[in-house]
């Protein structure tokens, strides 16, 4: 299985992106917002009923703000945060992350 350290309180949430990991920690920066997939419909077609399937949860930032990983500023939300920690932890096995306000 995979034990990624449960850091939530016993929540059952599972951080695996960048994103999940910065609403996690940040949730007044950050939000949650589903929004549907455009599969299904045909290229150049004037379908307007609604598009069938899973919902699209992505993360964005809830204001004007600058998040920088090891040095690294803006890498797209949905990294995976274990791909994020394999290339470019620390020697000390820490990635760090800051979040700037503007």
């Amino acid at each position: 299985g995979n034990n990624s350290g449960d850091e939530s309180g016993g929540k059952s949430a599972t951080a695996s992106t960048l994103g999940d990991v910065l609403l996690l920690f940040c949730p007044n920066l950050f939000e949650r917002k589903s929004r549907k997939g455009a599969e299904g419909a045909e290229e150049g077609t004037d379908d307007t009923k609604e598009v069938e399937g899973p919902e699209e949860k992505v993360i964005i930032p809830t204001e004007n703000l600058t998040w920088i990983v090891q040095g690294i500023a803006g890498l797209p939300l949905s990294f995976s945060i274990g791909q994020i920690w394999r290339t470019l932890c620390s020697p000390d096995h820490f990635v760090y992350v800051s979040v700037m306000t503007r």
